[in-house]
Order: C-alpha cells, then sequence, then structure tokens
C-alpha cells in the first residue's frame, strides 16, 4: 500500500496562495473603508453648500461663513471646494465686525462685561478685538458682574470693519432722601426750591411793568396839571372834572410804582438768595415773598426759614 504525502512543494504553494487570499480580503475591506468615507465626505460637502447658500440669502452671513469653512476644504469634491473657497471670500467682505468697548462713570475701561446679541451669546468678555457680526439691526445685552443688564440697539451695515461702538455703565441710582410724612422739608423745600426761579423772574416782569405804567401816569398827571395852571388857574375856570382826573391820575401812579418797586425787589431778593439743588434737598434756607397792593402803594413780606 502506497501513502501520498504532500510534498514541502505543495506546502509552500499553499501557503502563498492563502496569503494572497488573506491580502486581497483585507485590501477590499479597506476599500470599500475608504469609499464609504469619500461618500459621507462628500455628503457632508454637499449639505455644507446648501446650508451656506440658504444662510447667505438670509443675511445670516456668520452662520454662512462657518458652513463654507466645511465645504471649502480640500477633502471635498474639486467643483464644489472651488464654488465654496469662492463664496467665502465674497462673504468674508460682505461679513461686518465691531469692536465694543466700555467706559465707567469716571471714564476707565470696563472689560468684564458680557454681551449677547438678540438673544444669543457673542462676547463674554471686551477684549478690544474686533468680532464678526450679522448685518441689519440687533439689540445688544451688557451685563457686568450681578448688576442689572442694560441693552442698547444699533444697526450694523454690510461691508462696515472695525466699527467701534463705545458703551457707557449707567450710573447707579442713589436713594431717595426718606424723611417723616409731613415734615416741612418734604412738603416746602424742594417744591418750592423749584418754583422759585419762576416766581422770581415774574415778580421781576411783572414789576418793570408795574414801574413803567406808574411812571407814564405820573408824568401824565403832572403834565395835565401844569396845562391847568396855566390855562384854567389864574382865572379859576378849572372844572372839577379836570381836577379830579388829575388826582385819581397821582394815586394810580403811587399804587403803581409802589406795587412794582416792591415786586421787582421781591423777585430780586428770592434770586439773591434762593438755596442751591443741594440746599433744598437737604433742607437749607429757603425764602418766598408774598406781595399785595395798599391804599396809596403797595407791601411785600418775605418769609424765610434758616
Amino acid at each position: 500500500m502506497t501513502s501520498t504525502r504532500p510534498s514541502p512543494t505543495d506546502h509552500s504553494s499553499f501557503g502563498r496562495v492563502g496569503c494572497r487570499l488573506a491580502i486581497g480580503v483585507v485590501l477590499a475591506w479597506c476599500g470599500a473603508a475608504r469609499a464609504d468615507g469619500r461618500v459621507e465626505d462628500k455628503r457632508a460637502c454637499i449639505d455644507a453648500s446648501e446650508r451656506a447658500q440658504a444662510s447667505r440669502l438670509q443675511g445670516k452671513l456668520r452662520s454662512a461663513r462657518d458652513q463654507l469653512l466645511v465645504c471649502a476644504r480640500e477633502t471635498c469634491p474639486t467643483l464644489i471646494a472651488h464654488d465654496c473657497g469662492q463664496w467665502l471670500q465674497e462673504v468674508g467682505a460682505s461679513l461686518p465686525t465691531v469692536v465694543i468697548s466700555m467706559l465707567d462713570a469716571e471714564g476707565h475701561d470696563v472689560g468684564d462685561v458680557r454681551v449677547w446679541v438678540d438673544g444669543e451669546p457673542f462676547l463674554e468678555r471686551l477684549d478690544g478685538n474686533a468680532a464678526p457680526i450679522d448685518p441689519g439691526g440687533h439689540v445688544l445685552r451688557f451685563q457686568r458682574g450681578d448688576a442689572l443688564p442694560f441693552e442698547e440697539k444699533v444697526i450694523v451695515r454690510e461691508g462696515e470693519k472695525n466699527r467701534l461702538l463705545a458703551v457707557r455703565l449707567p450710573t447707579p441710582a442713589g436713594p431717595a432722601p426718606s424723611s417723616p410724612l409731613g415734615d416741612p422739608q418734604t412738603t416746602h423745600g424742594p417744591a418750592r426750591s423749584l418754583a422759585m426761579p419762576v416766581l422770581a423772574y415774574s415778580l421781576i416782569g411783572v414789576g418793570a411793568a408795574a414801574v413803567g405804567l406808574g411812571t407814564y401816569l405820573e408824568i401824565t398827571q403832572v403834565s395835565d396839571l401844569n396845562t391847568l395852571k396855566n390855562t384854567c388857574g389864574p382865572t379859576a375856570t378849572c372844572s372839577q372834572s379836570s381836577v379830579d382826573t388829575i388826582a385819581n391820575d397821582r394815586i394810580y401812579a403811587g399804587i403803581s410804582l409802589g406795587v412794582g418797586l416792591a415786586a421787582a425787589a421781591a423777585g430780586i431778593i428770592i434770586v439773591v438768595t434762593r438755596p442751591s439743588q443741594s440746599q433744598a434737598t437737604a433742607g437749607g434756607p429757603r425764602a418766598w415773598v408774598d406781595v399785595g397792593p395798599t391804599p396809596g402803594g403797595g407791601v411785600a413780606v418775605v418769609h424765610g426759614s434758616f
């Protein structure tokens, strides 16, 4: 009985064939993986290109720029990468940039400020660098620490570069001065202080007009009196009505002059003695004047508290 054993040559041939098959399977698997990767990358490039065009038409240039950076890669198909690269340059030229600065009440630069644009986070702090922003109208919201936020409205133009947006922190409102109910300082101080300038200038104006009228009446009655003395006086034929008219004019002139001088003097006193705004708020010296006519003149009474 004859047994047949594989020769060394047969073992070597079988091994070589097995290695070739294994290498072929590995290469085929790697090729399929690379093909699948190219397909997925191509789809991502196409999607990014389409989203970039839609964002650009809507004026969302920042979003369009981000998508164009994806589809302009060298791994994307040549035609798509070429178009996205050209659009990226156009969007970059149209995309505005702003430089936001903020000053406190003393005029010092402030950096620890967070900024939102239309409700979306924009800057975590102010560092002096230009930041891209979409063109159009925006509502910028600022907040420093735990302070109350405040807003500013701006309109950014397409293609505007490095526009400086200078903002000043609002001055915090101080507490209102408190005083007991019915305190004369509360009921008369500030309100009377604010009304004093108008009252003072009104009194001066009325006083000047009254003085002018009194002067006119005084001159008129003196002239009429001289006329009577030169005409009917020597013969004692002057009528009683003419004499009464001159007498009345003298009384009216005296009253007008008295009231005018008193009113003008009262106005000047108010202007001179009027407390400043801080004194009025703190309840400092206050003065006011009451003016009224009297037979043959006028009277002015100055009231004050010190």
